[in-house]
């Protein structure tokens, strides 16, 4: 994905996320916006790749404490 692809993707993020709000956003609070609709997705992408097995996942206390981890070849005895 080129520069122009990735400038045009962010427009078309931000357009949406004023447009599902009410009255004025600051600058700050879009990108408040953005960064978490991100966190989403990231989430969202980590999960998928623990369940390929691709990386592995410590469930932690909650949902939303959830550590990702590489897979490691070989254990130490």
């Amino acid at each position: 994905m080129n520069l122009e692809d990735r400038t045009l993707n962010l427009e078309d993020h931000i357009l949406s996320i004023v447009s599902r709000s009410r009255g004025g956003l600051t600058a700050e609070s879009v990108a408040m916006a953005y960064a978490k609709d991100m966190e989403n997705e990231i989430r969202s992408i980590l999960d998928r790749l623990s369940r390929d097995g691709a990386i592995n996942k410590n469930r932690g206390t909650g949902a939303d404490n959830a550590t990702y981890h590489k897979l490691v070849a070989t254990r130490r005895p």
